[in-house]
């Protein structure tokens, strides 16, 4: 099999679950012959955190890639954290920000997150606003205790985002992945020391308005991502999605900017390393 003569970085990959146990290292040489040579997986929950080290470590110690990891809450596993102890609020969420600093001083740990806002959460998963809110302000703290970036996901909140990132801004700014708005939302990001992470939803048809920012934004702004094993590209709806996927994208993010693909290729590794200081 021939290698690719380009690098890509995949910013979001949840290589650490399951659905890549089985064929793991397959799948990462797969992707390292295509010019996958980094990889972020982000942390979900509190009990996967030691998982996502494992997985980054057992790959760096063999060399294969730059594989780093994050650590985070994302707004799905809200409903259990807050379910795991019968604790007031204010004490669990001191207890969550300890963890969360020691942990993120892992060397192979980057950034914190992914969390984020979820207005459309399952009805069994649903969790205020507010808690929300508070929860996304101890990940910035720490981040910024640290210097470390944020990713940040948003479904259905966005205003609300904006105005807490407005309230509280990474300092060492971060990404907002898997982005699927309009330009001005994108900016709107942008302006805010926020990378754009551009995954599958280009390959769709339909995906006008996400197209449409995506093309608008300045290239200092994007960097690539899949969301594997979710967020499957157009055409392979129901599968498992990969970081072997991730020159897909990255093809057709250089149509769609009428860029070619080695351009698209080093300026979004450059800006993935930028982002993570690496």
């Amino acid at each position: 099999m021939s290698r690719s003569t380009l690098k890509f970085f995949d910013s979001h990959c949840h290589f650490d679950f399951p659905a890549f146990d089985g064929d793991r290292a397959a799948v990462w040489r797969r992707a390292s012959a295509k010019g996958v040579s980094g990889l972020f997986i982000p942390g979900v929950n509190v009990d996967q955190w030691q998982r996502a080290a494992e997985v980054a470590c057992a790959l760096r110690a063999l060399n294969e890639g730059s594989i780093f990891y994050g650590v985070g809450l994302h707004p799905w596993w809200f409903d259990e954290w807050l379910g795991a102890k019968s604790t007031a609020l204010g004490v669990r969420l001191l207890e969550f920000k300890q963890q969360l600093h020691v942990a993120a001083q892992a060397q192979a740990c980057c950034a914190i997150g992914e969390t984020g806002l979820d207005l459309a959460l399952p009805h069994n998963k649903t969790v205020a606003l507010e808690v929300q809110l508070m929860i996304v302000v101890e990940h910035i703290t720490v981040a910024n205790d640290l210097g470390l970036p944020i990713i940040l996901h948003c479904r259905k909140a966005h205003n609300e985002l904006i105005k807490l990132l407005d309230k509280y801004p990474p300092q060492a700014g971060g990404v907002l992945h898997g982005f699927t708005g309009s330009a001005q939302l994108a900016m709107e990001y942008w302006r805010r020391g926020l990378c754009i992470g551009v995954g599958g939803s280009i390959t769709y048809p339909r995906a006008n308005k996400t197209c449409d920012a995506i093309k608008s934004l300045p290239r200092e702004a994007l960097v690539l991502e899949t969301d594997a094993p979710d967020m499957p590209l157009s055409g392979r709806q129901g599968e498992r999605n990969s970081p072997e996927y991730l020159p897909i994208i990255a093809l057709a993010l250089a149509a769609l900017r009428n860029e070619s693909v080695d351009d698209v290729a080093a300026y979004c590794y450059t800006n993935t390393r930028r982002v993570f200081a690496l």
